[in-house]
Formats: C-alpha cells, structure tokens, sequence
C-alpha cells in the first residue's frame, strides 16, 4: 500500500498534464512549458524534503506512526490538488504531496525489513516495487478512463482517486503492528516479543522459539549499540557507516543512473509514432540497443523501428522493476543498524529523489542539442555501478538484520544460532520445572 500510494502520486500528473480540461484552466498561458516542469519537479522537491523529515518522527514516535503523519499529509495534498484553482494552489499542493509520498518512500522499506523473518525479506521488501508499477499502470488506465469525461471536472477525478488511495493506506495502517525492533529499542521490550511471536510464529514453530530467540539478539544488540553517536555527520565520519552511505546512494545513482526516468518522459513522443549485477548486465544490455533504435529511427516514420524501441521500453521497464528497483529498496534499508536505520534510508531516498532531478530536468535540452548520445550517458552510469556493485557490496540473502553488521566489520553482540540454544534450554527448564 506505501508503494501504490507513493507510485499513484509520482505519476497522477503526467496522465493530467493531457487531459483537455486542465490544458485549458492551467497550460493556454505563454509559460504554459515552464509551468509543466514546475508541477513535476515540485514534486521531486517535495519528496526530496519527505526523505529527510522522515527520520525524525519514525525515530521518535515509530515506523507505524511515521507513516501514518505521511498518508495524512497526502490526503490534504489530494485535496487541494483536486480543489486548485490556480496555479500557485497546485503548485504548493504538488510539493505537500511530494513530502508525503517521500516519506512513505522512505520509511515503508525500514518498516517491512524489520518486520519481515530473513528468508522472505527479500520478497516482502522488494513488493514496494511491486506497489509502484502497480500503481503507475492504475494511474495510466484511470487517466484513459477519465479522458472520456466530458465536464470540467475531468482533470481533478484522477486526484480524487489519489486521496482515496491515501485514506485507505491511512486505515490499513491500524491493523499492523509497530517495528518490534523500535519497540525493544525504546524499552517496550514485552510489546516487542509479543509482537515478534505474532509475526515470525509459522506451523514449523508454533510455540514461536525461534522469534523468542530473535528477540534475545535483538534486544543485546539494541543494548549495545543505544549509547552509540547518532546523525549524518557520525555516519560519514565512521568508516564502517560510511561504506553503508556509500551503498546506499549508489543504489539510486545506479537506478536512476538507467534512464528509467528520461526514458519514461520519452514514452508520448513513442508512442504517438506508433539481484544487482545480473540486473546492471541486463539493463545496459538493453539500453545499448535502444540507443541505436533510438538514433535510427525516433524522428523517422519507419513503422517496424518505432515499434521496436516501444517494445524494447516494456522489457526494459520489466528487467529493471524486478532487478535493480525492487532489491534497492531491500538492500538500503537492511544494511544499517536499528538506531540509524532511518538516517540510512533517509540518505538512499535522497539519493533517488535528487538523481531523479538531476537526470530528468535536462532530458527535453539533452534531447534536443545532442539527441540519441545522451542515452549514452545512462549506458556509462549503468556499466561503471554494475563493476563497483559486483566488488564493493557485501552478500545479505537469509541473515538477520544484526548479523548483516557484522558484514560490515560491526559486531554481532549474539549470533542466531547462540540465542536458538539459549531459548531451547530455557524452554526446556521451564518444562522440567512444570513437570
């Protein structure tokens, strides 16, 4: 749901910015380009801002209620976004929704890495992805569907869908349970094993040993580590902690260092013509040959090319969802330790929001002076993350979110297996003593 609802609002404007009604009431004035790149690059912004606000509430009051401040702030955005008028009102309406998509952005991969057991943490995490193009494909069908309404009103349903997508995320989010892991870092240790039990407890384990066990490494390592410094500067002056920042920013360097952004713009001019390394190979494999479509045959009438580089977009749209996109959002949050986890994310988000900027604000200029070299460019970027991913990050799949500190030279105050031993002797002099 954190992913729909952030897919839903990144995109809600790109299918409005078509729709008869709005070009009318916002894009018949002189600047009427100048205005399109502020309603999405205020987006951008916003999200940007929602990355690092984030932080502070999800370390204060919890992942949960962190998210829930984000779904709340994006259904005022999708109010005024429906209800604006005025340029200016959307505008400012575009960057509340952006804080708090960004928030939810950032914050739902913390939230479900420390909820989810090891060996499925890789998938549960990597849904956010799943939630995003969901909702990119909802928007798309919705924005076709409402292209036949003929009232003014036409332009503002889509914004409406979006707010009711906001209060549905924002109800759901009562029916599951907080992090155990800010649980047992702010005292709550109780809560926190309850609250283990019910999610990681499986027909296997029904007494639910090995989340008792869990909570055993949990807690000694929320001990050892609650007098620890905290914040940005800390993080980049501490070496373990800034290989951490160094992976984590490059995960989005590298995603949208693909082009995924500059080529989604490209998709009206197309149309109206008609794991990490593995995914790094893949998507400059396939960029390579979109370029040279793309240099042969975008501003041509040639049938069979323009098809091509069309269908050529949907496969690379589909190796890069399931590769690059969906682990980034597993690898960045689950490399860091519980008290900076949220700083951690805070940084990879920013990461993502910034390159978004940074590659698709001189995408139309690039396109123009330099055309089909630019996505040269993304083949480069693509090549050299792909060399630095294959040597300078470390292997995560099936361990605990503690015992992947110790991939980065931490400490592991008690190893799985240890704490396993320990529950299953005390379970064991519990039942003697009940005998």
């Amino acid at each position: 749901m954190g992913g729909f609802l952030y897919g839903f609002s990144a995109n809600a404007m790109s299918g409005t910015l078509a729709q008869t009604s709005f070009i009318e009431l916002f894009l018949t004035a002189p600047d009427a380009t100048a205005r399109m790149d502020g309603l999405l690059a205020s987006f951008l912004g916003g999200a940007f801002i929602g990355a690092v606000v984030q932080a502070p509430i999800s370390n204060k009051w919890g992942r949960r209620k962190a998210n829930l401040v984000a779904a709340l702030i994006a259904i005022v955005a999708g109010i005024l976004q429906s209800a604006s008028y005025h340029i200016a009102m959307l505008l400012v309406a575009r960057v509340l929704c952006g804080i708090g998509a960004g928030m939810v952005m950032a914050n739902s991969p913390v939230y479900m890495s420390e909820v989810a057991p090891p060996h499925t943490r890789g998938l549960l995490v990597g849904l956010q992805g799943v939630g995003i193009v969901t909702a990119y494909i909802a928007c798309s069908l919705c924005g076709l569907i409402f292209s036949f309404v003929q009232n003014p009103v036409q332009w503002r349903l889509i914004f409406i869908v979006q707010t009711a997508s906001a209060l549905v995320f924002a109800c759901s989010l009562m029916f599951v349970p907080e992090s155990p892991r800010w649980l047992m870092e702010n005292g709550k240790e109780e809560q926190a094993r309850v609250e283990l039990e019910r999610l990681h407890s499986t027909k296997s384990d029904p007494n639910g040993a090995l989340a008792r066990a869990e909570a055993i490494q949990i807690k000694a390592q929320v001990e050892a580590e609650k007098n620890l410094p905290k914040g940005y500067v800390y993080i980049f002056t501490t070496p373990h902690l800034r290989k951490r920042a160094f992976c984590g920013i490059l995960l989005w360097v590298m995603g949208q260092g693909t082009g995924i952004t500059a080529i989604a713009n490209l998709i009206p001019v197309l149309m109206g013509g008609l794991g990490f390394v593995i995914g790094g190979i893949v998507n400059a494999a396939i960029l390579a040959v979109m370029t040279a479509l793309i240099k042969y045959y975008l501003d041509t009438t040639y049938q069979p090319g323009i098809n091509a580089i069309v269908a050529l977009y949907f496969i690379f749209g589909f190796a890069f969802t399931s590769t690059i996109e969906c682990t980034a959002y597993v690898y960045g949050s689950e490399i860091w330790p519980t008290h900076l986890r949220s700083e951690g994310s805070t940084l990879a988000y920013a990461s993502f929001f910034g390159n978004a900027l940074a590659y698709s604000a001189p995408v139309n200029l690039a396109l123009k002076n330099i055309g089909w070299k630019y996505y040269l460019v993304f083949i480069a970027v693509t090549v050299v993350s792909t060399a630095i991913l294959a040597v300078y990050f470390p292997e995560t799949k099936n361990l605990t979110l503690e015992e992947i500190n110790a991939k980065f030279g931490d400490e592991v105050v008690v190893d799985l297996k240890d704490a396993i031993t320990a529950e299953a002797r005390a379970e064991s002099g519990e039942n003697k003593t009940t005998v």
